[in-house]
């Protein structure tokens, strides 16, 4: 019997060897991931619920997701697929109002604002640059080819990081592009990254770039020589990932699987993946956060991440079409719902014992 307990213990041992020595580029089944094992949380669960009430509207569609928006100063910029770029005036948020919108190549699949320009994730129709200095009469003034379809894009400064997709031999690539984007007429490519998987979200934060693929895994890029990306480390068990963003010292990947999961970046060339929420069916496709909250593209919308081993659902809002993306400005959360459609939500917390408004 004790000889028995021996080779049980040696081949626990060797296959949890095997496992944490695992290569990021080692064979994956497309769309799992790591099993998901409940942790104790490190404080009490009993999170306080949040109630989001609807406060403002325009019209809804349909379209695929994840589509990005992005809200600067007095205005929302959505992705809105086929129709290309709205902007909508959120000054008054009971009261949305489109006031400007354009027609790009391709269609819109993510946007970010920076400088008086949105740039814009456009498919098969690579990075678009539009002029928005005047909100009303956004202008195209330049593009870039991406290799295959451009599923999402991310500024810091002048340069645009975008999430571009190719086949090669009969398999995708994921292909972030770095782009120089000094001159919005004449955007041009610095640096590239090459993986196996589809390749739908990237972030940036400092010098370090975030790339999440639908393959269960997120790289970590050093791009502080834009010229010469780096890959520097890989987190597994991501999921399908929909998309990254990077808040403090976590990225949080919303999952197409209904997951989102929280991965521990303070040290970016050792990231951990720390904590996943509960299992919720739907999908997730995409994720803003703002203090202890993230506010998810899902069924399920509001997830309490104070606790981010144990994150828990506290709250939702059934939208009538699909939120295909999030953001979170000031007192409110806006939602990208359908095909350019927005709903401005307002969280309020509820106190125990009372119900919902």
């Amino acid at each position: 019997m004790r000889l028995l307990h021996l080779r049980l213990s040696l081949a626990m041992l060797t296959g949890m060897a095997f496992a944490l020595a695992l290569p990021c580029g080692g064979p994956v089944r497309p769309g799992t991931g790591a099993p998901i094992v409940p942790q104790k949380p490190d404080r009490p669960t009993a999170a306080r619920q949040v109630a989001l009430e609807l406060v403002g509207r325009t019209d809804d569609g349909s379209a695929p997701g994840p589509l990005g928006l992005t809200v600067a100063g007095d205005y929302a910029y959505l992705a809105a697929w086929r129709r290309g770029l709205r902007v909508i005036r959120v000054s008054d948020p009971k009261a949305p109002r489109q006031v400007g919108s354009c027609a790009i190549r391709g269609a819109a699949k993510d946007v970010a604002v920076a400088g008086g320009h949105a740039y814009v994730a456009a498919a098969v129709g690579g990075l678009r640059v539009l002029d928005v200095s005047d909100p009303r009469t956004p202008t195209e003034v330049g593009s870039f080819p991406t290799r295959g379809f451009a599923a999402a894009v991310a500024i810091a400064g002048k340069t645009a990081f975008v999430a571009g997709n190719c086949d090669k031999e009969e398999a995708s690539q994921g292909c972030p592009r770095v782009v120089d984007g000094s001159d919005p007429k004449a955007p041009f490519a610095v640096g590239s990254f090459e993986k196996p998987g589809l390749l739908l979200g990237v972030s940036v934060a400092g010098r370090y770039a975030y790339a999440a693929y639908k393959n269960d895994v997120l790289w970590v890029i050093d791009v502080s020589d834009p010229g010469h990306p780096v890959e520097v480390a890989c987190c597994r068990g991501t999921g399908e990932g929909q998309g990254v963003v990077v808040v403090a010292s976590h990225a949080y990947v919303p999952d197409r699987d209904g997951f989102v999961h929280v991965v521990d970046v303070a040290d970016p060339r050792s990231p951990k993946l720390v904590g996943s929420s509960p299992d919720e069916p739907g999908i997730a496709l995409a994720v803003a956060v703002a203090g202890e909250y993230a506010y998810v593209g899902s069924k399920r919308n509001v997830l309490d991440v104070s606790n981010p081993r144990a994150p828990a659902w506290v709250g939702s809002y059934p939208t009538p079409g699909r939120a295909n993306g999030v953001a979170v400005a000031g007192a409110y959360v806006y939602v990208n719902d359908g095909e350019g459609g927005l709903l401005i939500l307002r969280p309020t917390l509820i106190e125990r014992g009372a119900k919902s408004p």
